[in-house]
């Protein structure tokens, strides 16, 4: 900003330039006029005084701004940690959660097993009441196909006496009486 001289008041008239001729119509010309020893300062501490409450007008706005940025700093850091706390809270809390579901599943399961081991015992105290019977049914099954082989045996041996038997008819040579056996067979 360019300061005015402090020692002379300039005083100016405009002018105006006729188009045409290019001409000024009017001339400026500056009147100056001395200034006293008093008048001097007082213009001089005039103007101090303005440079200084300018200086104040800018410094209370940078101050004015520094306090606005710095609430907003300072209100955005608090919405940013009170956020980042209650992500967290909300993390301790489904871990929580989580873990307290857990918890009620291992007992279920605990139940579970112990329910089992309870039917297991059970299980092998019937088990152990119907070993004799099984071992006898083992004993039945066994004679049983001992039985059927033998069944098996005297069915093939039968086939064969029948064979021979009408082999025998056939050629006339029966080794005993015809009629006491054929009686006896029918």
């Amino acid at each position: 900003m360019a300061e005015p001289n402090v020692n002379t008041v300039t005083n100016t008239t405009e002018q105006s330039i006729d188009t045409n001729s290019n001409q000024p119509s009017n001339v400026t010309q500056p009147l100056e006029k001395e200034l006293t020893p008093e008048e001097e300062a007082a213009q001089k501490a005039e103007e101090k005084r303005k440079r200084h409450e300018k200086r104040q007008a800018e410094a209370q706005k940078r101050e004015t701004d520094l306090v606005y940025s710095t609430q907003t700093l300072f209100r955005t850091l608090s919405d940013y940690l009170r956020g980042e706390l209650l992500a967290t809270s909300e993390d301790y809390k489904l871990l929580e959660n989580m873990n307290n579901v857990t918890k009620e599943k291992y007992v279920e399961m605990t139940e579970m097993a112990v329910k089992l081991g309870e039917q297991m015992t059970l299980l092998q105290q019937k088990y152990k009441s119907f070993q004799p019977y099984l071992e006898k049914i083992d004993e039945i099954d066994t004679s049983v196909n001992e039985l059927e082989k033998t069944v098996v045996l005297l069915d093939e041996y039968t086939l064969r006496l029948e064979e021979k038997f009408k082999h025998l008819k056939q050629i006339g040579r029966l080794p005993y009486k015809k009629s006491n056996t054929m009686s006896n067979v029918q």
